[in-house]
Formats: structure tokens, C-alpha cells, sequence
């Protein structure tokens, strides 16, 4: 189950009002301080930054005055692994 189905299929949960009011939140932080995430310290994705959203990784870009989300993870996840499966970071 990704993110999006968990997400659904608590719709009506507290929880899934706390994520979606995190998540918004967290996203107009990024829009208006883009740099305000950590930086990844790999060398394979030195311009990605994260923040973290509990229980989750928001990893993105900061690229021509936009960010891109490019994957969001859950913290008990192994981000080093699904970020590089080749373990080549």
C-alpha cells in the first residue's frame, strides 16, 4: 500500500486530518522558504533536501525558483535503500 491508499483508506480518521493539515503546512513553509529543509549528504543526491512530516521523509528539490517533491517515505522505512537499490549513494 503506498502513501495515497493509506491516506484514502483513513479518510475519516483524526489521523488523516492531522497528515493532510501537516502536509499543507509543511508544503507553504517549502513554497516560501525552500531552503529551509536539510540537505541530503549523499553524494548521488547532494540537491535533494528533506523535512520530515511524522511519521514521514518529504524529499525534494529546489530547482528554477520551484520545489519538486520527488519521494515521501515513512520514517520506518530504509530511505537509503529505496532512494539507491544499487546501495550506490
Amino acid at each position: 500500500m503506498n502513501i495515497v491508499e493509506y491516506l484514502y483508506a483513513c479518510n475519516a480518521s483524526d489521523t488523516f486530518r492531522r497528515l493532510d493539515a501537516e502536509f499543507k503546512k509543511t508544503f507553504e513553509l517549502l513554497a516560501a522558504q525552500p531552503e529551509s529543509g536539510t540537505p541530503v549528504k549523499f553524494t548521488r543526491y547532494k540537491h535533494y533536501r528533506f523535512v520530515i512530516v511524522k511519521p514521514y521523509y518529504v524529499f525534494y528539490v529546489y530547482k528554477n525558483g520551484a520545489v519538486y517533491i520527488k519521494r515521501i517515505i515513512h520514517t520506518a522505512r530504509n530511505y537509503k535503500k529505496l532512494l539507491a537499490p544499487d546501495g550506490n549513494l
